[in-house]
């Protein structure tokens, strides 16, 4: 079976997947700054929540 594999027996099993690794095929000089997600169309406009 595939999937991550804790070892039950730390005392503190987060501390293992507390950690970020980045990917290595992505260089992070080669990310923008900032990005606009509302411009890339990932954002809806707020609805009218009034109601």
């Amino acid at each position: 079976m595939n999937g991550v594999k804790m070892n039950l027996s730390d005392p503190n099993p987060k501390s293992v997947c507390s950690k970020f690794t980045p990917p290595l095929n992505v260089k992070l000089s080669d990310l923008p700054d900032t990005v606009d997600w509302r411009t890339q169309g990932y954002v809806t406009p707020i609805k009218d929540q009034a109601g």
